[in-house]
């Protein structure tokens, strides 16, 4: 059984968490084939060096953004307390997801960060990583 979460079809036992919220590791697969808005899913992982220079214009981002489109990211690391500090120490608040069963596969993801962007009715498309400075990363995103 599917429930809706934010933009997302999730199952039910989806663990999604904001920095506040705290963070649970019981995840299964996400399904990205419904989304209702916009959406820039971020996939990371805590330890990354790139995704940690990523992290502060992903949150810029987010927060010029979220009234047009929805943000997610997701690890398969089941770190619990380095995904929180990592989202924490980021200010993030879009929505984390940690799934174990994350299809690197089916997304396309050979390596992090990676961007994957969906909209309504289309199928995902792989972005790779996006850029590195605040600059060349918005540009991106006002360019989807």
């Amino acid at each position: 059984m599917l429930k809706r979460v934010g933009v997302l079809a999730l199952a039910t036992t989806l663990a999604v968490t904001s920095p506040a919220s705290g963070l649970s590791t019981t995840a299964p697969s996400l399904n990205f084939d419904a989304p209702t808005r916009p959406t820039l899913v971020f996939v990371f992982a805590y330890y990354c060096g790139y995704c940690k220079q990523v992290a502060p214009h992903f949150q810029s981002t987010v927060a010029a953004m979220s009234d047009r489109m929805d943000f997610v990211m997701v690890t398969s690391q089941t770190a619990p307390s380095q995904t929180r500090e990592f989202i924490q120490s980021h200010g993030i608040t879009a929505t984390v997801v940690e799934d174990p069963n994350f299809d690197y596969a089916k997304y396309k993801v050979t390596g992090y960060p990676n961007f994957l962007w969906l909209e309504p009715g289309k199928e995902f498309r792989n972005l790779g990583p996006i850029g590195y400075d605040a600059k060349t990363f918005s540009g991106r995103i006002e360019r989807e």
